[in-house]
Order: structure tokens, then sequence, then C-alpha cells
């Protein structure tokens, strides 16, 4: 296995005994041009949203003792839209051994707020004017994102594959740049069917992992801008002004990733269209190319959206020789880091879990049984609600690594993740103004299975090694 790199842990570490940069959650600088509450208005997720007041002081973090976390609600970065997820289809038609019935219930005990579809595009228009002749997307891809919506999870397009038509080459397959704009005019027409139907589908993107062929490969950072131009031109003929995409979506934290981020929001037409500089967490754990994607998207005033949250290292694969197996704790707790550094080093306000159900799945197919990959999707999602802001948090321990959020209403999270070997910790979480911490719910994930918690003393909490507690406090 490729072990975790230990640079930005010693660099966190170094910055809590000096003043040296590290993570950026630890900033005290004046005017940090990624503390949101300084340096322009936040986003509104929702009209009717209650924000707290933004603190009239701020309070510095200070140097936290070795077995302490500090949390300070004064000093805020971005405000994250709650947690999602990508999803395939072929589960809800009872496909490939899957029971929906069986695992339908996990949109109810997870708090997702929207689903990226992992759709079956290729099929909508398999000739040039023809659609959905094989019915796949009307009992695929329509049926799931209906039942999505009755639920009140946002459903987006994701496109990995097109109809032969408008390719110019199978092997590797690569879309004719003549073609673009029959692309954007396929894709507007699936969104409209959606919103026809009853789905209000308002964001979509040009292609899923542009750079390596994830089924379809581009030949260049340009001529993915020029087809999410080509887009953005078919959702403005087709009436679907309001539908905004993002991208480039490239599949990991990579300098060619961030050619492509910077090709792509440096053409004017493509920057006001586009909600979010896009990007996928794999293979990559070094703070050095998350923080480049963060100093990107500031650069050009966009948030951060990380498509796809799932790690597996390469070449060695996820932990002791295991390869992506979300059935697995290594796969499990590898996910948990990821989810840490697209939030911490990348400063991501979407998060999308990869996958809920289908490939790579949180739950089995045919019983619902829950894997470790679902536990560790349910800390982020049923702690982080819509709306909270990432505040800043300090631990005395390298090893210990924390996150947390101020809620709308007031109240706070603290995520937790003990990633030494063998060690287990106790800490104890304090409040930099000094004010208590009443405990509302806490959940533990171990190697050994996850427990929720009913009585928890802030001042002196165990972590078990290579586990993950959340909590959440009034």
């Amino acid at each position: 296995m490729k072990k975790l790199s230990l640079f930005p842990l010693l660099a966190l570490f170094a910055l809590l005994f000096a003043c040296a940069e590290g993570d950026p959650t630890l900033s005290n600088k004046p005017n940090d041009p990624g503390r949101g509450h300084l340096d322009g208005p936040d986003r509104i997720i929702d009209e009717g949203e209650v924000v707290p007041p933004e603190a009239e002081e701020e309070y510095e973090t200070g140097l936290p003792d070795p077995d302490e976390i500090r949390i300070n609600d004064t000093v805020r970065f971005q405000k994250l839209d709650g947690i999602g997820a990508n999803s395939y289809a072929f589960p809800f038609v009872n496909d490939n051994g899957w029971n929906f019935d069986a695992v339908k219930d996990v949109f109810d005990e997870l708090d997702l707020h929207y689903i990226r579809l992992a759709s079956w595009f290729e099929f909508w228009e398999p000739e040039q004017g023809v659609y959905d002749r094989s019915g796949i997307i009307r009992a695929h891809d329509l049926g799931f994102a209906q039942y999505l919506a009755s639920k009140d999870i946002k459903v987006e397009l994701g496109v990995w594959n097109v109809a032969d038509w408008m390719l110019s080459s199978t092997s590797p397959r690569r879309i004719n740049p003549d073609r673009y704009p029959a692309l954007g005019a396929s894709i507007a027409s699936y969104v409209n069917y959606m919103r026809e139907n009853g789905v209000p589908m308002e964001i979509t993107e040009v292609q899923n992992e542009p750079g390596i062929e994830a089924r379809v490969i581009y030949n260049s950072p340009e001529d993915v801008r020029d087809a999410a131009k080509a887009l953005i031109r078919a959702l403005d003929e087709a009436g679907l002004e309001d539908v905004m995409i993002h991208g480039p979506n490239w599949h990991a934290p990579l300098a060619a990733g961030d050619r492509a981020a910077e090709i792509w929001l440096e053409d004017d037409e493509l920057r006001e269209r586009t909600i979010a500089l896009s990007y996928h967490t794999w293979w990559v754990d070094t703070f050095e190319r998350y923080d480049a994607i963060r100093q990107i998207a500031e650069k050009y005033g966009k948030p951060v959206w990380a498509t796809e949250v799932g790690f597996c290292a390469l070449p060695g694969g996820c932990n002791n020789g295991h390869y992506l197996l979300p059935d697995t704790y290594e796969t499990a707790f590898d996910f948990a880091m990821s989810y840490y550094r697209a939030i911490a080093w990348s400063r991501a306000e979407r998060l999308y879990h990869w996958t809920v159900l289908g490939h790579d799945p949180i739950v089995e197919p045919g019983t619902g049984r829950r894997y470790p990959t679902f536990y560790v999707l349910k800390h982020f999602a049923n702690y982080i609600s819509p709306g909270s802001r990432f505040i800043e948090t300090a631990s005395g321990d390298p090893e210990v690594l924390s996150l947390a959020f101020l809620h709308p209403n007031g109240d706070r999270t603290v995520i937790l993740i003990n990633h030494a070997r063998s060690e287990t910790k106790r800490v104890a979480i304090t409040d930099v103004r000094g004010t208590g911490l009443e405990t509302i719910e806490a959940m533990l994930t171990t190697p050994s299975g996850t427990r929720d918690l009913d009585a928890l003393d802030a001042e002196s909490i165990e972590i078990p090694a290579r586990s993950v507690l959340s909590v959440r406090f009034e």
C-alpha cells in the first residue's frame, strides 16, 4: 500500500508549536483569502435558512495541549451544501442481483441532499434524433430520479459514455469535435426530458473524468472547454438558461487537472455558467495538490465540489494490498481520510460519496446489509447539515485529525479521525470562547463496528486506533 503522506500532518504539528504554514484550517492570518466571513458575501443555499450572526470578536485558537482538540466558531471558512453522493440507477429495477426494496431505506437513514446520477446516457440518443428507443432511460434513470425527487433529493446528470455516432474513434473512445454541438443538444434534451417528467434537474456536466478513458477520453483540456461551451449554447437554445454546469470534473487532484481547471475558468463565457470547480479525490493524498485546487477556485471566485469522494492508493492498493473494496474497513477508513482532505485542504462545499448503489456500493445488493463505507458516509451526511460553516479547529496530537462545523441553528459538529495504527487516544474537546459543550448525539466507527454513544463527556473522549468519531453539540 502507498502509505498516507505524513507531510501535511507534520506541517499541522509544526504549526501548533511554531508559526509555520501548514494545514489551512489553522491559519490565523488576517484577511486570509479562504476566510469566507471576511472576504465577501456568502452564497445563500436556501432563502429560508437561519444563519448564526457573525461573531462580534474573532478569537485566537492558540496552541492546544497534546490531548486537546480546540474548536473556534469565530473563524469560519466555506459554507457546505450538506453531503450528497453518486449512484447508479440499475438497482432501482432490481438488475444485476439488486433488490431495491431491501436497500432503498438508505435514503431514509442517510441525510443526503443531492445525487450525481451515473446515467445510461449512451442509450438516450442511440441515433441522432431518436430518443430512448430501448426504454432504458425511462425505466432506469427516470424512475430512479423520480424516486429521489420524491424524497427532496436533488438529481444531477453524470455523463460517462455517449452513443457511437458522436465518436471519432472507438479505441479509445473519443468524441468528434464536430459533434460537440450535437452532444450539447443531446444533454439538453435529456435534462428537458427529466424536467418534463417531474425531476427538476438544475445541474449537469459535459463529461466524467475527461482526462482518462473512464468510457470517453478527450484529447486535451482545450477540447473539454470547447465541448462545455457547446453544451452551454445548446442549453440556452433549449430554453434551459437556468441550468448550470461544473467542471472540469478531473479524475484526481493532479497538475494536469489544475491546468484543465485554469483553461476552463479563464474562459469568460464558461466561467459565467460554471457553478463550481469540480474534481475527484482518487489516488492522491498530498496537501499541496488539494491546496492547489483551493487556490485556483479562489482565484476565479468559484466554490469547490468534490464530485467523487473516495480513495484507493496506487500502485500498492488500498491498505495492505486491498484495492477498492467498500465492504472492507480498510477502504472505508481510506474514504474517511479522503473526506478530511477534501474539506480541510481543498475547502470543498459539496462532497459526493462514491457510491451509494450500483458499483462500489455502501450496502450488500441483495440484502441491504450495511458495509463499513455506509457508516463512514453517515458520519458526514448526518452530522453536516446544509448551510453549515467549516470552522477552525486545532488538534494537539498530529495523529488525531479534527474537523468542526457550525450549523445554521447554532449547533456544532466535531468529527475526529484517529489514524494511529494501534494507539487509542483520549482527548478533551474545548471551545476557545469557554462555553460548555452539551452532547446531542454521537457516533463511533471502529474496525469492529459502529455504535451510537448515548453519553459523551467532551472533557474525556476515548478514540480507538483507526476510528472515526462524530459528535454534535448544542
